[in-house]
């Protein structure tokens, strides 16, 4: 079967957007816990002094 240009761009922007927005979440989810943790730990520091 040959795709023609626009099925394969379709295809394509498909692909690049599902990618984007899994890496997205993933860096999301993996920013926010250890952010969370390193303000507290930053934040009692700073309380304490």
């Amino acid at each position: 079967m040959i795709m023609s240009p626009i099925m394969f761009a379709v295809f394509t922007g498909c692909i690049l957007a599902a990618g984007a927005a899994s890496t997205a979440v993933v860096l999301l989810l993996l920013e926010r816990y250890p952010q969370r943790k390193e303000q507290k730990k930053w934040e009692e520091p700073k309380n304490k002094s």
